[in-house]
């Protein structure tokens, strides 16, 4: 009777193997495309509704973006030619039925027979033409999920009356994730064109990721490594927030017993007075001057054996998700200056999109595209520290393919006055109307002025008091033109433009991704800034640090130091 059982259970069990290995394979395909196609989701979405399809059995399937309130299909497969006309002809819509209830409880949501729903049987439009021209009985939609806020839903369906099995269910789902974290990455492209110290800490970070694919603790280690180096500090903690509790993740620069001592308050609740747990409930920069004088720090014992009396914690928080806590520490007592405060607010942004990119990796194995996404400008800044120019070349070259533009301007604030820094041609007569646009005093540029994107929906139908714009539009060949400013503390300090050829309004998500190209070009330009000051500063000290060896080599003869201070400020 056993003999009978092990028997039977072969079949079921080569199913299960052969089922495994088929999800695996449409894993692996899907990170290929992802890999290959960093900022063009349609061949992202086409892959994933391929291999829903072949392993739900499926004849039909539809990727529908959020547009408000609204839904606009973007991607399908296994449609007829007038249902494929029909669905995207149709615009904008407001979902009904099984697409409502997915969306607004934000779970998979399945019909076993599409024309005995409610909204069918009461011949509401949208549904019925749906149902008769998808030729659709049995279907399955699952929303698309970030930040717990619906973004969109993927559907497939069935011609026939089978409803779909949990296991099918939970692969759509897996797939749904993966659509959102291409939606993330494409909208996040090019976002770590970092300083020179985020640049190195970046390196190091991915190179430890890529040899480590499966574990973050070497991650974790690398991060707190560069942190205590780039800022001076006598230590460096890496914590990560569960959205419960506080967990040591990496210490670096104590001793063993001074470590042992930090981790045993780990993990903590938020009521917990320590650093950690009051930059995670205030969500911003904390700095104690001296730890052993405040009387909230509840660590003093363990301050005392790692031997720091000021210490700093910044928050890691990326795309409003706190991920974690990065705390240095120093044996001084003191404020640390605000540009060490600005420089470890620079490198906690970059840890929390490092930690965020180990977690995608592991969680779904789709970091790759964020990485390949941000290779181009993370070389060009790697390959110019201390010179901004390349990063706006490159900003020129991309931007506009990204969004389906026709040519870029980017231009920068001095002195109240907007320069041209980087554009992409149009030809001759084209690129001199342009340049001759510049310089542009701010208050002519609304979006420098007011500090928010300006869209044009057709330069033909400018009032005359912007004719100027209307002539180099016809002379620059576009039609309609965004334009984003470049933001730093709320002061505008230069613009990115995208053009195209034809009139018409451009996506809120065109536009953000825009925003994203000018918060890379502050970062970039803020890098530089702390690049040459920090050259500057150590040329300052090398210059004195000869002097005063002059100083010590001939303490009784002036001549060879007024010779040292001569050869310095000159």
């Amino acid at each position: 009777m056993k003999k009978r059982r092990k028997a039977a259970s072969k079949p079921d069990a080569l199913k299960l193997y052969r089922e495994a290995v088929a999800q695996q394979a449409a894993t692996a395909e899907i990170l290929r495309v992802i890999s290959s196609s960093p900022a063009n989701l349609r061949p992202v979405f086409d892959a994933i509704l391929k291999s829903a399809l072949r392993l739900c059995d499926a004849h039909l399937g539809l990727l529908n973006l959020a547009e408000g309130d609204k839904l606009r299909t973007f991607a399908q497969r296994g449609g007829s030619r007038e249902f494929v006309k029909w669905a995207f002809g149709r615009g904008p819509y407001l979902p009904d039925g099984g697409a409502k209830q997915a969306l607004a409880e934000r779970r998979p949501y399945d019909v076993a027979d599409a024309r005995e729903s409610l909204s069918y049987r009461e011949r509401r439009p949208n549904t019925t033409r749906f149902v008769e021209l998808g030729r659709v009985r049995s279907f399955l939609v699952v929303p698309l999920l970030k930040d717990g806020k619906a973004i969109g839903n993927l559907g497939i369906y069935r011609r026939e009356v089978r409803p779909f099995t949990p296991k099918q269910i939970s692969l759509v789902s897996t797939f749904a994730s993966q659509a959102v974290i291409a939606i993330a990455n494409a909208r996040l492209f090019n976002e770590t064109k970092e300083a020179l110290e985020r640049q190195t800490a970046t390196a190091a970070v991915l190179n430890v990721i890529s040899n480590s694919p499966t574990d973050v603790q070497p991650v974790f280690d690398t991060i707190a490594e560069r942190a205590a180096t780039l800022c001076g500090a006598r230590f460096c903690t890496l914590s990560t927030f569960d959205g419960e509790l506080i967990h040591m993740a990496a210490i670096h620069g104590t001793s063993p017993q001074a470590a042992s001592a930090i981790r045993a308050a780990y993990p903590m609740r938020l009521g917990s007075a320590t650093l950690a747990a009051r930059v995670v409930r205030d969500r911003g920069p904390l700095h104690i001057p001296d730890v052993q004088a405040d009387p909230e720090y509840e660590q003093k014992e363990a301050a005392t054996k790692a031997g720091f009396r000021s210490v700093l914690g910044v928050p890691m928080i990326k795309e409003g998700q706190l991920a974690g806590v990065i705390i240095i520490g120093r044996e001084q007592v003191g404020p640390f200056p605000d540009k060490e405060l600005d420089l470890l607010k620079t490198f906690a942004d970059q840890a929390a999109i490092a930690i965020q990119n180990v977690r995608l990796f592991n969680e779904t194995r789709e970091a790759l595209e964020r990485q390949t996404a941000t290779a181009e400008i993370l070389k060009v800044i790697a390959s110019s520290p201390s010179d901004v120019q390349p990063v706006f070349d490159a900003i020129a070259r991309s931007a506009y393919r990204l969004i389906g533009g026709f040519s870029t301007a980017v231009a920068r604030v001095f002195d109240d006055v907007l320069h041209l820094v980087a554009f992409s041609s149009t030809g001759e007569s084209g690129n001199e109307a342009l340049k001759h646009a510049f310089p542009m005093p701010v208050s002519r540029s609304k979006a420098a002025r007011t500090a928010a994107p300006v869209c044009i929906a057709d330069t033909e139908a400018l009032p005359e008091s912007a004719s100027a714009l209307r002539q180099l539009a016809r002379t620059r060949g576009f039609r309609s033109i965004v334009i984003v400013p470049m933001l730093r503390e709320g002061v505008a300090t230069g613009t990115i433009s995208v053009t195209r050829r034809e009139p018409g309004e451009f996506s809120s998500h065109q536009v953000d991704l825009l925003k994203t190209f000018a918060d890379q070009a502050v970062i970039a330009i803020e890098n530089v800034r702390l690049f040459n000051e920090t050259k500057e500063a150590l040329e300052r000290q090398t210059a004195t640090a000869e002097i005063l060896k002059v100083i010590a080599s001939s303490p009784s003869d002036v001549q060879p130091v007024f010779d040292a201070i001569a050869r310095s400020a000159y």
